[in-house]
């Protein structure tokens, strides 16, 4: 080994860069947790809105009423399927 080379724990610059490279990661990390919290609320919002509007249209007291409420959601309709009654 020479005189010139230097080792990275002895370089000025090292500890700053490493110190750098580490919160950096941190920050991504805590950017991908977050937004993947988010986007699974949002999920479970949804679902829950979802669940609400098929209760109501299964609610409703015509079977081709609910049959038409549940195509205009895209759900599908299951003759087997008993039909919620909603209580106020």
């Amino acid at each position: 080994m020479s005189a010139m080379q230097l080792k990275v724990y002895e370089s000025r610059w090292a500890v700053p860069m490493v110190s750098l490279v580490v919160t950096g990661m941190l920050v991504l990390f805590y950017s991908v947790v977050s937004g993947a919290t988010t986007a699974g609320e949002l999920r479970r919002q949804a679902i829950a809105a979802r669940s609400s509007v098929i209760l109501q249209c299964n609610a409703l007291p015509s079977w081709n009423d609910s049959k038409a409420c549940l195509k205009g959601l895209g759900a599908t309709v299951s003759a087997h399927e008993p039909t919620l009654i909603a209580a106020k």
